[in-house]
């Protein structure tokens, strides 16, 4: 959309003294249930620029309409073919409210919850991270006038504040925050293009210290479109750093009794908030749990707590106090202390937190190959470690550059897997030892050989491949379980499996003529395992009383899926006051066994809880 001259109006070096919002104002019953949050800071009155869009960056044009489900935002483009974005710091979370909820106590639940998100927390980032050796944007507070520059989105976002800041796509090589990269794309394109040739690769290291940056300043919404990719040039195959955009979420509160209540591991652990302390780093990370379990699958626990400690020397108290200092006078003044305190808290605890987050992601962990020829060696070693290397095969057929190099720790992980994709893999196993790690190969639509020379003790079989039954090769000491199959999905890889356990505790209450009121109590415990649908092993624990006539009932189901081979397990039991009970034990197919419990609310939790 071109800008029609409007040689009358002229907003540059204009100053507006304007407040973020007035709709969090709370009394103290109020804030005792929701919190205090960051509702001064919403409501302070601050100076900002107005922004002129005839002028901003030698003028600039409207490409689109933009935003997520709580953010109305404005894609425009320079002369040079730079996207920027304009992007409101008010939310608006109707759309992300269930349709049946909307205009309800709940919407306005949700929207007074923003009150925990600090309006001014993105322009705290850059300087911080700068100092972190990071890739950001630069956010900048704007006021948006009544602009007929702004056509049919003149209504939407006149008289309103905003953040301006550039929007990382295609070409940014003069941008030493975007590493000067020629060609910036997003999360999707860079999974393709690790696919396709693996002459890509992704720079882990740098993926760490993002995520590691990500906790201490309390950013939980950190999912795939959260972020975008620069390409670096390198002889040996481009690299791919990540670039965090919309920092809306840093320093993100919980405070007030009912959010304390849903943050609780059990149901919503990601909002745990932003305090001295972290209570559980992969629950905090839930919305990454995908990213992270692509992008950092090669690292050791020393080279993440090495990360951690080289984060901590970087931000210094110095460089903390200055980026803080960014905040307007009267912001600084209500918040700036209390959250330098808080980022150099969680500096100091940084290397507790990666320890604990690598715990986590360690237990499976995805090796996961491209459509070009690969060779996987995987070596069984004395301790019941396993040494996982991957390299290129040429077109000449030979062994070319290391692309995987990982020794995986039998009191860490639980799980390898290792995925061909669509390409040519070549697997050997060796070793002999005691015990050792489950190692599942994951052929894919290529020619697949395995090559098995190994001896581990024990019953069960530590090495499992799946693989269509035409296609490959398989060669075995015995040591393989052979799951060749004729079905397509035999090679399916989804990187979205992955789900958290829960363990989750269940109220409940009823009434009858006979017994009075029912009151009630139990627990629900899901575990989930690879192809497991839709889960591993559930089980459900319920006890209820009547007061009214000392009657009682305790139940419990259990279910086991595909326990043997497509056969599933299900267990009941049923005990009531004052003298029956009832016990049934069945087992059958999936297909034919009906699930009769339903899916209690809440989040998944870690099975540690």
């Amino acid at each position: 959309m071109l800008l029609k001259r409007h040689p009358d109006v002229d907003f540059a070096g204009k100053i507006v003294r304007v407040k973020a919002s007035e709709q969090y104002r709370a009394g103290r019953l109020k804030q005792k249930l929701l919190g205090k949050n960051y509702r001064e800071a919403w409501s302070q009155e601050i100076e900002v620029p107005v922004f002129d869009i005839g002028k901003q960056q030698g003028g600039l044009k409207i490409v689109q309409k933009g935003g997520g489900q709580q953010t109305l935002s404005l894609r425009l483009q320079d002369s040079l073919g730079h996207e920027y974005v304009l992007r409101s710091v008010e939310k608006y979370p109707e759309a992300a409210t269930p349709e049946m909820l909307r205009k309800t106590f709940a919407q306005d639940l949700v929207q007074d919850q923003i009150s925990a998100a600090h309006p001014y927390a993105a322009i705290v980032i850059p300087p911080l991270a700068d100092a972190a050796g990071l890739y950001h944007t630069n956010p900048k507070l704007v006021y948006i006038p009544d602009d007929p520059r702004l056509f049919e989105h003149r209504k939407n976002f006149a008289h309103s504040l905003a953040l301006f800041e550039e929007r990382p796509s295609n070409d940014w090589s003069e941008a030493s925050y975007f590493g000067k990269s020629k060609r910036i794309i997003n999360t999707t394109r860079v999974l393709e293009n690790l696919a396709d040739d693996n002459d890509y690769q992704v720079d882990e290291a740098f993926v760490l210290r993002n995520r590691l940056f990500d906790m201490i300043i309390g950013d939980w919404d950190r999912h795939d479109d959260q972020w975008r990719w620069a390409t670096i040039k390198n002889k040996k195959g481009d690299i791919f750093r990540p670039i965090p955009r919309d920092r809306d979420q840093a320093f993100f509160l919980n405070e007030g009794i009912l959010p304390k209540f849903w943050s609780h591991k059990w149901a919503l652990p990601k909002f745990e908030g932003f305090h001295d302390d972290m209570n559980w780093p992969s629950g905090f990370s839930f919305n990454a749990r995908f990213f992270d379990r692509s992008f950092l699958t090669a690292l050791s626990r020393e080279e993440w707590i090495a990360e951690a400690r080289d984060l901590q020397a970087r931000l210094t108290d110095q460089a903390i106090e200055v980026a803080v200092h960014q905040w307007p006078p009267g912001i600084f003044l209500i918040n700036g202390e209390r959250v330098i305190e808080k980022l150099k808290s969680r500096r100091d605890k940084l290397v507790e937190f990666a320890n604990d987050h690598y715990s986590f992601l360690a237990r499976e962990v995805d090796v996961v190959g491209s459509n070009k020829a690969e060779l996987f060696n995987v070596n069984r070693l004395a301790n019941g470690d396993v040494h996982v290397i991957k390299h290129k095969i040429t077109q000449k057929v030979e062994v070319g550059k290391k692309l995987f190099d990982r020794k995986f720790k039998k009191a860490e992980t639980k799980e390898i897997r290792l995925y061909g994709l669509d390409g040519n893999g070549t697997f050997h196993i060796s070793g002999d030892v005691r015990n050792s790690i489950l190692v599942r190969i994951i052929g894919g639509k290529g020619y697949d050989k395995v090559s098995d020379s190994s001896r581990v003790g024990g019953i069960a079989k530590k090495t499992i491949f799946y693989d269509k039954k035409v296609g490959g090769t398989f060669q075995s000491s015995g040591e393989v379980k052979n799951q060749l199959s004729g079905d397509a999905g035999v090679n399916e890889y989804n990187r979205k499996s992955f789900e958290y356990n829960r363990l989750a505790p269940i109220i409940f209450g009823n009434y009858n003529p006979d017994d009075g009121t029912f009151l009630g109590a139990g627990l629900l415990y899901q575990t989930h395992g690879f192809r497991k649908k839709p889960f591993k092993n559930r089980h459900l624990f319920l006890a209820s009383m009547a007061p009214s006539t000392q009657s009682f009932n305790f139940r419990y189901q259990g279910k086991f899926t595909d326990l043997v081979g497509k056969w599933t397990l299900g267990l009941e039991g049923d005990l009531k006051s004052p003298n029956y009970v009832n016990n049934f034990f069945g087992m059958g197919n999936e297909s034919l066994f009906n699930n009769k419990i339903n899916d209690s609310p809440g989040i998944e939790v870690d099975d540690a809880v």
